[in-house]
């Protein structure tokens, strides 16, 4: 048997970072545009520069969800690895649908003809919305590193911060 699917079941870090990366997707759509348009040897900076944008704008925005992140550390075992994996998949998950869907554009543009200074936006567009989805990953992981870097610091019961092992990459075992 399936289980179904809810809402209630993506963890509410991945839900909040699929909202957030939106501003990123709209600045990706915005420059890719521009690239589009531009000679070929600007077209390239300009989208460097949206790439560029879009990152800083996924450090910034990961740093102010830290609180919001599991502060937990991340053992070091394949299933812990797997969840957290899927957790930064599911916040990037829609901008990867939506860069898939795009294509459909391709037979709509195709059927009207071709109109406008260009054809097929299609491509221009996923590059935009997987763009996207890297930030989508890149906020998931730089919140998730700030939150468990945040917990690390805090004191415990005495004065001295916690020495966790595991963000440490040292062990008691040693």
């Amino acid at each position: 048997m399936i289980p179904r699917l809810s809402i209630r079941m993506v963890p509410e870090l991945s839900r909040r970072i699929a909202v957030e990366t939106a501003p990123a997707a709209l600045a990706l759509v915005c420059w890719g545009f521009l690239a589009r348009l531009a000679p070929p040897g600007l077209s390239e900076s300009l989208a460097l520069i949206a790439l560029v944008l879009a990152l800083l704008y996924a450090v910034v925005r990961g740093r102010v969800l830290a609180d919001s992140a599991p502060s937990r550390s991340i053992p070091a075992d394949a299933r812990a690895l797997l969840v957290e994996n899927l957790r930064a998949g599911l916040a990037a998950g829609v901008w990867l649908l939506a860069a898939l869907s795009v294509y459909a554009i391709r037979g709509v543009w195709n059927a009207l003809g071709a109109p406008g200074a260009f054809t097929d936006p299609s491509t221009w567009l996923a590059n935009a919305f997987g763009g996207a989805a890297l930030v989508a990953v890149v906020i998931y992981a730089v919140a998730r590193w700030t939150a468990m870097e945040q917990a690390a610091q805090r004191p415990t019961s005495g004065s001295e911060p916690s020495a966790d092992p595991s963000l440490s990459g040292t062990s008691s075992d040693d």
